[in-house]
């Protein structure tokens, strides 16, 4: 008979006793060292996560939204008004209590290829707003949907907002634009 000591450091595990077997009958796995059991558990672990975070990109909803400093701001695809010849433009805001956001969306027209996509102007402003509680707000506003082609126009929007907590005097930094799901709008 063997003897089989585990040699990790900060653990005691008692001897044990393993028969004598001939090569041919020893399974590979029984004597691996502690450092290839841990490369192996790394590795499992590694796949599950990666596995994990698979399921939840192809789960995830198709609005982007952008947290800072306790506020969550959404850009929502722009649904059609007036027969289609404006768009309704909504933000959805969510913040901890007690906390002011301005917030800036800005209307695009979506173009294919190496077309640079068309900006609308102006930006929509929303100053100042406070948030009482952490219920969410809908921001919205309607523009008209423009006519830049020959065919439909592909509309979206782009949302950035900064946040002052209340214990702040000043807001903070601009978040990075966020863009809306685009709609197709016939013209």
């Amino acid at each position: 008979m063997n003897t089989v000591l585990n040699n990790i450091p900060g653990t005691f595990t008692p001897p044990v006793r393993i028969p004598a077997m001939s090569a041919t009958q020893r399974p590979t796995t029984a004597f691996k060292s502690p450092r290839q059991r841990l490369t192996r558990t790394r590795t499992i672990v590694a796949g599950t996560v990666l596995a994990l975070a698979g399921t939840t990109l192809v789960a995830a909803p198709s609005e982007a939204a952008t947290t800072r400093a306790g506020c969550t701001v959404t850009p929502l695809a722009p649904t059609s008004q007036n027969n289609g010849q404006s768009a309704l433009l909504r933000v959805i805001v969510k913040c901890k209590p007690d906390t002011t956001i301005t917030v800036h969306s800005q209307m695009w027209e979506k173009d294919g290829g190496t077309n640079p996509d068309d900006k609308q102007e102006p930006v929509k402003e929303w100053n100042w707003v406070y948030m009482k509680d952490a219920n969410a707000k809908t921001l919205s506003y309607v523009r008209d949907v423009p006519n830049t082609e020959s065919g439909p126009e592909e509309v979206y929007h782009s949302v950035r907002f900064q946040v002052r907590p209340s214990w702040h005097l000043a807001f903070g930094n601009w978040t990075n634009w966020e863009d809306s799901p685009y709609t197709v709008f016939p013209q």
